[in-house]
């Protein structure tokens, strides 16, 4: 079946099943449509103030590549082909890449303008549960000037980003976890990225090990917490890492090895 569209809701980023890595490349494609913006926008980036139209994503390789879980060869080549398909138009500079997503209004306008009654129900409880207040395109028009007031980190930020993977593998240690103010956690990332000179690399490597140590994911549950542990976290990581690589032969007892060449306890 061909026909038809389906409204698919800016929250999924923030599932525990798009956290799966690594992305296919229909996947991909469908998260760029997440993050493409819904209307046209200015924010600074690094100091320059970027004019983002309607239909373009903003980001660079390197977050792309954390995004999908590719390598910076198949993030290319995967770019490219979307150019040769006429499906994307793509602008890079020292700063950042630009896409601008080839059909993106044909795709959105024409379906919302023309079915604006068939989802009334589910618009107006949309914007409501999205965690990022960034509903649907033109379906939550009547609130897209209040989301443009409590929203500082957009959708398709690093910072916004990591606070859905922390998220997300909170959920997995724990089911039942409440679901945060992620703008609160975007806020507390950038603060990390800003002010204590975090890398993006680094962050997304504690968050991951934190989740995963038995101690560290009982106390690691908000990004206010990861901030404040971030030293500690490392140093620990480190030591266990550390710790995990040296491998002490078991010799089982004190006897000299038998003549017949048995070497009973060592590790090959």
């Amino acid at each position: 079946m061909t026909k038809g569209w389906i409204s698919i809701h800016r929250k999924l980023q923030c599932h525990w099943l798009w956290d799966d890595r690594p992305f296919s490349k229909g996947q991909a494609w469908v998260d760029l449509l997440l993050l493409a913006n819904h209307e046209d926008n200015k924010f600074l980036l690094g100091g320059q103030l970027v004019d983002a139209k309607k239909g373009d994503v903003i980001t660079s390789e390197h977050k792309l590549m954390a995004r999908w879980g590719w390598s910076k060869t198949k993030v290319r080549s995967f770019l490219e082909l979307l150019e040769k398909e006429s499906m994307i138009v793509k602008k890079t500079d020292k700063k950042k890449t630009s896409l601008s997503l080839v059909n993106y209004s044909v795709w959105q306008d024409s379906q919302t303008t023309k079915e604006p009654l068939k989802d009334h129900s589910e618009t107006t409880e949309r914007p409501l549960k999205d965690p990022i207040n960034n509903s649907n395109n033109n379906n939550n028009s009547n609130n897209n000037i209040s989301s443009r007031q409590q929203n500082k980190f957009a959708d398709n930020s690093i910072e916004l980003f990591l606070a859905c993977e922390l998220y997300n593998l909170i959920l997995i240690n724990n089911p039942n976890a409440k679901e945060p103010n992620f703008q609160s956690w975007a806020a507390d990332i950038d603060k990390m990225i800003r002010i204590d000179k975090r890398s993006e690399e680094d962050i997304r490597t504690l968050i991951s090990w934190s989740q995963k140590d038995n101690f560290w994911k009982g106390n690691i549950l908000s990004a206010a917490a990861l901030r404040k542990q971030f030293d500690k976290l490392t140093v620990q990581m480190k030591t266990r890492s550390v710790q995990s690589n040296k491998t002490t032969p078991n010799f089982g007892t004190n006897r000299a090895p038998e003549k017949s060449g048995k070497y009973e306890g060592f590790y090959l």
